[in-house]
């Protein structure tokens, strides 16, 4: 895969239907170029067989003690109400905040968040976290369904293939991807939005890379 790394104390979006690939290249990005990695699971899939190097904790206060360089994070949240979500959300993200020099990937940025609320320390990791060593990586399948502030806060986006039209409108008013760019993209094809370039020409994740 030849194209730019997203780079310390940045923030990035990948985006695309489940399966497309977003996970997949998110989890390259941080196998092979960073270290201090915190993984928040919120659907509370993934497996130890395909995140090698890492170790799941599902207690928080397990969690925060823990001495690894690479954690995943998942919550037991599957059988409470949304609100109660939240908090744990909230204190999830203070955690990350206060702790600095942390490199955290989102997995399913609207399992933690609503239409209109953000956990107020979430919000403080996009708008202050720069200053504090966090470099942050968020996956969506429905970027229609998330504030629209969490995607303006982003320096890169991935762009995999979408399913809803909604999805892929919300696409192209944000980043000028055209619809039909998106219709034509296949699993594990992507388009790149960052700092260095804005293009429309599919890249692809070489698996096994």
């Amino acid at each position: 895969m030849k194209f730019t790394i997203p780079q310390p104390n940045s923030r990035t979006a990948l985006i695309g239907m489940t399966g497309s690939g977003k996970t997949t290249l998110a989890r390259s990005f941080l196998t092979k170029y960073y270290r201090y990695v915190v993984v928040y699971d919120v659907k509370g899939q993934m497996k130890s067989a395909d995140w090698p190097g890492y170790v799941i904790y599902k207690d928080f206060e397990k969690l925060i003690k823990a001495k690894d360089e690479r954690l995943i994070y998942q919550p037991n949240i599957h059988e409470i109400p949304d609100e109660k979500n939240w908090d744990y959300a909230e204190r999830f993200f203070k955690w990350i905040y206060l702790r600095r020099n942390t490199v955290l990937y989102v997995d399913e940025v609207y399992g933690c968040t609503g239409r209109d609320y953000i956990p107020f320390y979430f919000r403080a990791i996009l708008t202050r976290g720069r200053e504090r060593g966090i470099t942050c990586l968020m996956a969506t399948q429905r970027p229609s369904l998330i504030p629209q502030f969490i995607l303006s806060e982003s320096e890169n986006y991935y762009v995999f293939k979408l399913q809803m039209p909604q999805d892929k409108k919300k696409i192209e008013e944000i980043k000028g991807f055209s619809v039909d760019s998106l219709n034509k993209l296949k699993r594990y094809e992507f388009l790149i939005a960052d700092e260095v370039e804005h293009s429309e020409r599919p890249r692809k994740i070489k698996l096994g890379e």
